[in-house]
This record gives C-alpha cells, structure tokens and sequence, in this order.
C-alpha cells in the first residue's frame, strides 16, 4: 500500500481510475474495434494489417499499483499492470513472496493471470492464478464485477486464467502470499537418460522435499 495514502484513500483512488476505464469502454463508437493500452510493452509487434495499428484505444496504463499487503493473512491486492520486479520488492520486507514469480521480471500480475504462467514453484501450488481469491473485472460495457470460487461469476473467475483479456479487463486482484527465506541452496543432478531425468522429477513432486523445482535439457544426453 502507497504509505502516503490511507487505506480509503488508496481505495478511493482505485475506484476513480476504474471509473475511468468505464466511461471509456461505454463511450465507444459503434462497433469499432478495439484493443488496451498498457503501461507494460507489448510481447508481440502488431504485422502490417493488424487493427492494433488503427483501433480504439482503452487505457490501461493507469492500473499499476500496489494497493495492500496484508502480512497477517499472507494475501496481497494489487492493479493488473503491477510488474513482479516491483511486486516482489514489497512483499520481500514483509517475508512473503507470490506463490509464483515468473522468470522475466517485467511480466505483470495480470498479464501472468491472462497468459496462465508458471515457474520453479508450480509443481507445488500451479500457475500464478491458482494463488487468486478474488479478481475485479470490467465488462465489454463498463461494468464492474466482482468474482471469487464461489459467487454468482465464479464461472468467470475460472475461465479468466489463460483467456488472453477474451473474457473482460482485469482491474483488480487478490491473491496469496507464501514465506520466504533470505537464502536459496541450490543443486544440480545430471542424467543421461530421458526416463531418468522423468522418473527424479516425479519423485520431487511426490516427496515434496524442495521449494523450487526446475528442468534444462541440453542435448540428447544431458538432462539437468
């Protein structure tokens, strides 16, 4: 949470900014296409005819704050465009980190949410989305919705994961926390041989006897 800020202050400033987008979304002018605009750089370069190049633009770039983290329970609630590079630099004076945190570090939470991501700790708690409690989303008209497991749009928050921004804009998400230790041991095992490289990740993921868990092959015969 911005320290500056009180916590209905830190709120009120997220619903303005949601109100926003809202207006835009509803604004729109007959079925003209449209795409987001996101303070994050786009993973792909739109090609020559791509509508991206000439569309409506629905700005994003707004939605990228942390709004609380609350060490006590361990869950966190931040805007979609929050990149795991900021996120984890919050979370770590508290002991906590997300239950997933992708590799590059500018991805963001919503963008690890839409895109389905996983990492070294998945094996033990899935893609990042397995960690969500609650998302806001606004619809293709500008309305707010809220969607836990079990609510009446609890069939939006499990189609949300791996939709690409299909399903609506993600404005807001509430996740969970894990502990974190201030060292990492790290070990290397080799194998020659596919089966056996398979046979040791299984293990691991049985024994759950490691937090981290991640695979290279190199060539044919090197698997680590």
């Amino acid at each position: 949470m911005c320290a500056r800020w009180s916590e209905e202050s830190v709120l009120s400033h997220h619903r303005a900014k949601v109100e926003n987008i809202s207006r835009s979304l509803g604004g729109r002018s007959g079925s003209t296409a449209v795409s987001l605009k996101k303070r994050s750089p786009p993973h792909q370069v739109p090609k020559p005819r791509d509508l991206r190049r000439k569309d409506q633009k629905i700005d994003l770039s707004a939605l990228d704050e942390i709004l609380e983290i609350d060490a006590e329970s361990r869950t966190c609630v931040v805007e979609p465009g929050v990149t795991f590079v900021d996120l984890v630099s919050a979370t770590l004076p508290h002991g906590l980190v997300p239950t997933v945190v992708p590799e590059l570090k500018t991805i963001t939470v919503g963008g690890a949410i839409c895109g389905a991501s996983l990492e070294s700790m998945s094996f033990r708690y899935g893609g990042f989305h397995d960690s969500c409690i609650k998302y806001e989303m606004l619809t293709a008209e500008g309305e707010v919705l809220e969607c836990t497991p079990t609510n009446e749009n609890s069939l939006i928050f499990h189609m949300l994961h791996g939709s690409f921004g299909t399903l609506g804009i993600l404005t807001k998400i509430t996740f969970r926390l894990v502990s974190a230790r201030p060292f990492v041991h790290l070990t290397y095992e080799a194998y020659d041989a596919a089966e056996d490289y398979q046979a040791a990740i299984e293990k691991r993921r049985k024994d759950q006897d490691v937090d981290f868990l991640d695979g290279i092959i190199h060539d044919p015969n090197r698997y680590i």
